[in-house]
């Protein structure tokens, strides 16, 4: 969550706020600016939406970790790995949104985006010496599927 301030950065604008020297962080300026976001008609779904999908992406990871350390017989590199390619995916995928998006329209890329994600989704047909693929869900369990089926297709 450390990259998480960098977006920041970019989108600073300088203004002429107050001069005066900064003092000591108070706990009441913490409450006042808590105070702003919860009466802010825009800022507080969008703070509560955060918090909520944030606890729900990290809820499941001690659980997860501990089924694919464990039982599972990963190594520790390649739990990473399963964390780190969903990752990789959305990184590049909101560096070529933008580009994407002047490029066709937003309404085709959106479309183009969740057909994607459903057609990874939904198992594929099988033919003849070709063995049907299950379906996954997406992000880091979806992977680690996918790197457990490759890892026991590999053993002696």
């Amino acid at each position: 969550m450390v990259f998480d301030a960098f977006p920041l950065r970019a989108i600073l604008v300088l203004h002429a706020g107050p001069t005066a020297v900064s003092r000591r962080l108070r706990i009441g300026d913490v409450l006042d600016g808590w105070r702003y976001i919860l009466a802010h008609p825009a800022l507080s779904p969008l703070s509560f939406n955060t918090i909520l999908v944030r606890s729900l992406i990290m809820a499941p990871s001690p659980l997860l970790a501990v089924h694919m350390l464990g039982p599972l017989g990963f190594a520790p590199w390649q739990y990473g790995l399963a964390f780190a390619l969903p990752c990789v995916g959305g990184l590049a995928g909101s560096r070529l949104a933008h580009r994407l998006v002047a490029r066709f329209s937003q309404h085709k890329v959106m479309l183009t985006a969740a057909r994607g994600a459903v057609a990874a989704s939904l198992p594929r047909r099988s033919g003849p010496g070709v063995p049907a693929r299950r379906p996954r869900p997406p992000g880091p369990g979806g992977c680690a599927c996918r790197l457990r089926r490759s890892r026991c297709r590999n053993r002696p």
